[in-house]
């Protein structure tokens, strides 16, 4: 995230809402200079109007804990 946050013009996190992991992607992401990074659970949880006039995005996914 470190590497990746501050050479993309928008990330994409997907994890739940409520997970302590998914939620510090994003804060790592923003800390590091992304403009954009936004959490999701699903693609119809995104505002797609958020993305218009990037060139570069970056996705990842929050891993789950095991029980």
């Amino acid at each position: 995230m470190k590497k990746v946050a501050p050479v993309v013009d928008a990330l994409i996190v997907v994890g739940a809402r409520t997970r302590a992991n998914s939620q510090r992607l994003r804060e790592v992401a923003e800390r590091e200079g992304c403009p954009v990074s936004v959490l999701a659970q699903r693609a119809a949880d995104l505002d797609w109007s958020m993305f218009e006039g990037i060139t570069s995005l970056g996705i990842t996914a929050a891993r789950r804990r095991r029980r």
